[in-house]
């Protein structure tokens, strides 16, 4: 996954708005970008539109894309250029300034609250007692029986906190890191896009000085807490249990609880609150008692400790004892303990003990109020004067009648004047009772408080409850954020009068979007006082842009209901809640917006609709919801050259009858386009880049899959063994590294887990083995040395060849697990020439000292190994692509696919006839597949099965021989056949008959009388010329291919059939004007699949070097070749074994769902084809007519541009094309489109 998408999902979410504005600073690189391509189209020809858009009235016969090693072609000097690089680096500084004006003011509020706590009066306390057991070498465990409680409190309350601020100094780190990582991305692409700024350079100056970039409070203070948690937690071990969880049901069960109608006794450990007596008198509310035992324990009141007195208020509390309560409030002198780490008060550590207990304490409470209600009369009274609560947390509580404010309000009715304060103190964590209220859910003490609060003047209106400026703890979290985050709808709707519309927090809504948290959104807009359309500062993202980017449709469902706009735009995009569903192909969201009004006529910052969008990220089901019918200037384009300005300037101007071949034109004298030849046409695409030299070879890494449906993480890691080796309470995350033990240049790999799907291949540079044999190490570090400073080092050492491999060089200290892969020479031996289409390894990660199994590493790999042959020229600046601008028609499989249809006579699909005709008709190039039979001859054939066997074999699995018998034409021509009847063409017979003339035009007209008693009619509506058809093709009837389709191309019958060819009679056959588009067939997993192929193909290296043997050998006349294939691999390969003929990506765009991440949308594929330096894609035709504009995005990516399907049968479907850019198509029917064609022309003319 990209960088930019997987950026927000590591963030930490109450600081989102801190971190580098990536998306931003992107978005400016991109724009500058835009401005250079402009620039570039200016001085090559190209006219700049009001829009600014650079499409021309004539496009330029050069290469469209700027040359990267070509500095005068980023416009430094240019005035704009200037002027948007510098707005970049304007924000790009103050980006960084956020970040270490964040870290700073976050690093020093935690160190503070390190060092109050390492200084506190407790821990100098715990510290004295680690000291004493270790100068004695004793082991430090000591028994709870042996501590005083408040001792053991101590321990909880210093875990606690050291707990929460390594969290804190973790999350700050992760912050940290991340930011890093960002600027590093930001600058590499801006030092590869701009050619600006020095990406090492300017990191070392402006950043590596910079505190966030070295955080090294951080680690100091990490150091810290670990060094304590590793003395405290072996002592804890068996204390973690707070005494207030062990309360149990309070009833007892059966006829004794009716006759004593007395709780159970509870378990609560008596070291809580002073002996058992003292417990006693409390359970049975004597307060006498109480005293008694106090004086007898402390001599007198003053002598009590103010921390057991408040552990007194709170247990009395607990069990409804008002006398007690009472009493204690009558003697306490204070309700804070002056010596307590958190600075909390009675009332904070009340509603804790409550809140995190608060299920059990909801029950426990109703019972204790039965009993008291039944054993004390005042008691009773008292009760029945509050009203019963049915508002207790959540909803499903929401029908229980809670007493468990009832202690809480017995205490404020009866607080003496001078602690009325206390109720509204912050503790060290900046919160008040309320702030716990809320955070706990316990929504009966919202008003409970609050009231009072008012009622003693301390309340103050001013604020709204969500109101930062006063309402925030330390983590910026206010009571009405707390109830959000804690899930607590009720609780939120007691809150809610106490919001003020003027001074709210709008933005609150989004933390119900983010945690998916619907009945909590619901609850606020149960009263009019958050705007529904607030944005983000930042993004400018609404809430219900931000519910349609997650695909939430319950939330968008409530929003809408609410009255959420659909046409608020965000800030870097212009994208509307639609764009984004389009996008991220949220089909019932767009849906519903669309239900709710939602406009599909609008544009975003870049031009382009909500339709365009999703027919780019080939989310076409979804498209078809967003049609704009009528909207001419989407739908029917005309970006520079209309097609008859295209006819206008030759490429068409002669398609007429007569330039159709008669039989005395010699092939020589026709050219490709099907014109006679008058003079040479200027070459002008320049093709050539960097391909593999004889001694080396790429091996390409894929974590996890390319499989879009193999849902399995790449790394997974087992939690419970991992835990051995890193705390469970730290929450490092991990790196992987991958290193290759003999890597020329970079020799490793450093990747953030946990991994996105998508991640793309890791490349190495390898020497050349002939087994292809290589060591992978994948080390699991733990992010304590970071990667991308790591990196940086890295790509230095590589550029000076300085650093060598070492599987050791990584500190110990780092590396968590290691896992080896033997790549090749652990693989199951398959044959020779022979590999498995599920190129996959799972190899286990290995603990570096006790070598238990942590976890496991799926990848998949590929190594592209060189091809050399004599006749493979390059040269940078060869030319020998004929003008990309004029449109070609491109003939599939020949003059076109067989079809079952009655309609048109039809020559057999990739025959040589079928060749012949297609380019004497105005094809430029003819298609066609090509295949490896099983002794590895190129053969042309497009099905993966051979169904002409009466077998669904593989045609790797056919020798040569076998496969040229099934469909021998000559075998089942009569030898006494009429004057006229053809023979197989051979490469000098071109005296033929024209089969082609017979083909129906495209209104669907019957041939002629003259054509009905042509030979070549007869010959293929007289069966008694051939053997029985229906014999032929009963052979074929329980093949999968013809199930499927009742139907097989180039098979008697159906068609003119002819003999299969081979790829080198083809260049033996064919003129050297006939250009080649040559589509290798090779199965992908899921066609594999689909088609039932087997698992064991041919091997990709041996496959690719066969055919480009073949080509390069025959290829002596200079003919126009390019390569095409719907294999992502094959292109790699073609791509990296020659510089010499140009390579098309196929590509479905979305019409059929592949499995490969690489063939599902037409963004995808432009992504690989500038990857990869190919020079083009050839789509299918149904993303283009439902979005002809996106013709444009291909073309401004330098990209040729052809399209395929059987809509292109159709001249109305080309003529659009054409007029939206697009330089080529492949059609069946060749005669239909040169008509459409020359009628456009002709019409343009008149």
């Amino acid at each position: 996954m990209k960088f930019g998408k997987s950026f927000p999902r590591y963030q930490v979410p109450s600081w989102s708005s801190k971190y580098i504005n990536y998306k931003l600073l992107k978005r400016k690189i991109k724009k500058v970008e835009e401005e250079q391509d402009l620039l570039f189209a200016e001085e090559n020809g190209l006219k700049r539109n009001n829009d600014g858009d650079s499409i021309g009235k004539s496009l330029p016969r050069i290469n469209t894309r700027r040359n990267p090693t070509d500095v005068n072609h980023y416009y430094l000097n240019n005035k704009k250029v200037k002027q948007l690089i510098s707005e970049f680096n304007e924000s790009l500084n103050i980006s960084i300034k956020k970040v270490e004006d964040f870290y700073n003011v976050k690093t020093a509020e935690y160190e503070a609250r390190l060092v109050k706590l390492l200084t506190s009066k407790q821990f100098r306390i715990i510290d004295t007692l680690f000291k004493e057991y270790n100068e004695r070498g004793e082991e430090l465990t000591i028994d709870k029986a042996d501590l005083p409680q408040y001792l053991i409190d101590d321990l909880k309350e210093i875990k606690t906190q050291l707990v929460r601020l390594i969290g804190h100094f973790q999350d700050l780190k992760s912050f940290c890191e991340m930011n890093k990582k960002a600027c590093y991305k930001i600058l590499k692409k801006a030092d590869k896009k701009l050619r600006v700024l020095d990406r090492d350079k300017y990191y070392d100056e402006q950043i590596r000085s910079l505190n966030f970039e070295s955080y090294v409070t951080i680690r100091d203070g990490i150091s810290k807490i670990e060094r304590i948690m590793k003395s405290l937690v072996p002592l804890l071990l068996d204390l973690e249990k707070n005494s207030i969880t062990e309360v149990s049901t309070i009833f007892n069960e059966g006829s004794e609880t009716e006759r004593n109608n007395t709780p159970k006794p509870i378990k609560l450990n008596s070291n809580v609150i002073g002996h058992g007596d003292v417990l006693n008198a409390i359970k049975s509310d004597d307060q006498e008692e109480l005293l008694i035992l106090l004086n007898a324990e402390y001599g007198t009141i003053e002598n009590i400790p103010i921390r057991y007195f408040l552990n007194l208020l709170n247990t009395s509390a607990i069990f409804l004892a008002f006398n007690c309560m009472k009493t204690i409030l009558q003697n306490i002198s204070s309700l804070e303990d002056d010596s307590d780490i958190n600075n909390r008060n009675f009332f904070h550590y009340h509603i804790i003990s409550l809140g995190e207990n608060s299920h059990l304490m909801n029950e426990f409470t109703q019972g204790m109020s039965l009993y008291r209600a039944s054993s004390n009369e005042e008691t009773k009274n008292y009760l029945l004067t509050k009203e019963v609560s049915r508002t207790f947390d959540t909803e499903s509580l929401q029908d229980s009648s809670s007493k468990i404010s009832i202690a809480l309000l017995y205490i404020l009715d009866n607080l003496p004047e001078k602690f009325r304060s206390l109720l509204s103190n912050r503790d060290v964590y900046g919160k008040t009772p309320l702030h716990y209220s809320a955070e706990f859910g316990i929504a009966e003490f919202i008003d409970n408080i609050i009231l009072k609060l008012q009622k003693w003047s301390i309340w103050n209106e001013s604020y709204s409850i969500d109101d930062s400026r006063y309402w925030s703890d330390v983590d910026n979290h206010t009571p009405m954020h707390l109830a959000v985050l804690g899930d607590h709808p009720l609780t939120v709707t007691k809150l809610l009068p106490y919001v003020l519309k003027d001074s709210c927090d709008d933005t609150i809504i989004y933390l119900c979007i983010k945690a998916n948290l619907l009945e909590v959104l619901r609850a606020l807009f149960s009263m009019n006082c958050y705007n529904i359309d607030v944005t983000n500062d930042e993004s400018g993202e609404t809430a219900l842009y931000l519910a349609s980017k997650l695909n939430n449709f319950e939330i968008a469902k409530v929003l809408l209901q609410n009255g959420a706009s659909t046409e608020v735009p965000e800030k870097l995009f212009s994208w509307t809640p639609l764009f984004i569903a389009a996008v991220e192909n949220n089909l019932e969201i767009a849906k519903l917006l669309i239900e709710y009004g939602a406009h599909v006529y609008v544009f975003d910052e870049s031009g382009w609709t909500p339709l365009e969008q999703a027919v780019l990220h080939g989310n076409l089901e979804l498209a078809d919801y967003l049609k704009l019918d009528g909207y001419d200037n989407i739908m029917k384009p005309e970006f520079g050259a209309n097609i008859r300005d295209k006819l206008n300037e030759g490429i068409y101007n002669t398609l007429q009858d007569n330039a159709i071949l008669n039989n005395n034109t010699s092939l020589n004298e026709v050219d490709n386009s099907g014109l006679i030849i008058t003079e040479e046409v200027e070459e002008n695409k320049e093709i050539g880049h960097m391909y593999l030299h004889n001694d080396e070879s790429v091996l390409l890494i894929t974590l996890g899959s390319n499989d879009s449906r193999i849902d399995t993480p790449a790394v997974n890691l087992n939690q419970e063994a991992i835990t051995k080796f890193v705390p469970e309470f730290l929450k490092n995350k991990f790196t992987l590294e991958i290193r290759c033990n003999n890597a020329k240049g970079k020799k490793s790999e450093k990747i953030d887990l946990p991994i996105e799907f998508g991640s793309g291949a890791i490349k190495f540079n390898v020497p050349y083995s002939d087994d292809n044999s290589q060591s992978l190490y994948f080390d699991l570090l733990l992010n304590d040395v970071t990667s991308d400073e790591q990196q940086i080092q890295d790509d230095k050492s590589v550029t000076q060849g300085k650093r060598d491999f070492n599987p050791d060089s990584i500190s110990n200290d780092c590396i968590v697990g290691r896992g080896i892969s033997f790549l090749k020479r652990n693989a199951t031996f398959v044959g020779v020439n022979k590999c498995s289409l599920y190129e996959k390894e799972t190899i286990p990660i290995l603990a570096k000292n006790s070598l238990e199994l942590l976890g496991h590493i799926i990848f998949e790999y590929m190594t592209v190994n060189p091809f050399h042959h004599p006749n493979m020229l390059f040269r940078k600046t060869e030319r020998y692509w004929k003008s990309l601008i004029s449109t070609r028609v491109i003939g599939h499989r020949g003059l076109g696919k067989n079809v079952n249809t009655n309609k048109t006579l039809q020559l057999g699909e990739n025959t040589v006839e079928s060749f012949i005709a297609a380019s004497s008709l105005g094809a430029s190039y003819v298609e066609f597949d090509v295949q490896l039979t099983k002794d590895n001859i190129p053969v042309i054939y497009h099905d993966f099965l051979v169904s002409e066997t009466g077998v669904d074999i593989p045609m790797h699995e056919l020798t040569l021989e076998q496969f040229m018998d099934l469909n021998n034409v000559q075998k089942h021509i009569s030898d006494n056949s009429k004057a006229g009847r053809r023979n197989s063409v051979g490469p000098t017979n071109f005296d033929v008959s024209k089969p082609w003339d017979i083909e129906l035009d495209s209104n669907g007209e019957k041939p002629n009388d003259t054509m009905k008693n042509s030979n070549v009619y007869r010959s293929f509506s007289h069966n008694h010329d051939f053997v029985d058809s229906e014999k032929y093709t009963d052979r074929m009837k329980l093949t999968k291919t013809f199930k499927k389709i009742n139907f097989k191309g180039n098979t008697r019958g159906s068609s003119i059939a002819s003999s299969f060819v081979t790829l080198e009679e083809l260049f033996q056959k064919l003129h050297k004007k006939v250009g080649f588009n040559i589509e290798c067939k090779y199965p992908m997993v899921d066609e594999a699949e689909e088609e039932d192929t087997g698992s064991i193909m041919i091997e990709m290296n041996h496959w690719v070097d066969t055919v480009l043997k073949v080509v390069f050998e025959n290829n002596k006349h200079g003919r126009d070749i390019i390569f095409s294939s719907f294999h992502p691999d094959i292109c790699i390969m073609l791509s990296l074994k020659q510089p010499s003929i140009p390579i098309l990506f196929l590509t479905e765009s979305g019409v059929m769902k592949m499995a490969d991440a690489r063939a599902s949308s037409l963004q995808g594929a432009i992504k690989f084809a500038r990857e990869w330096d190919l020079l083009g894609l050839v789509s299918n035709v149904i993303p283009i007519l439902k979005a002809p504009r996106l013709a444009k995005i291909v073309k401004n990516n330098g990209l040729v541009f052809v399209t395929y399907g059987v809509e292109n049968n159709g001249p109305e479907n080309v003529v659009l094309e054409l007029n939206a850019g697009v330089d080529a198509v492949i059609v069946d029917s060749v005669l239909a489109i040169r008509k459409g064609l020359t009628r456009e022309y002709e019409k343009g003319n008149k």
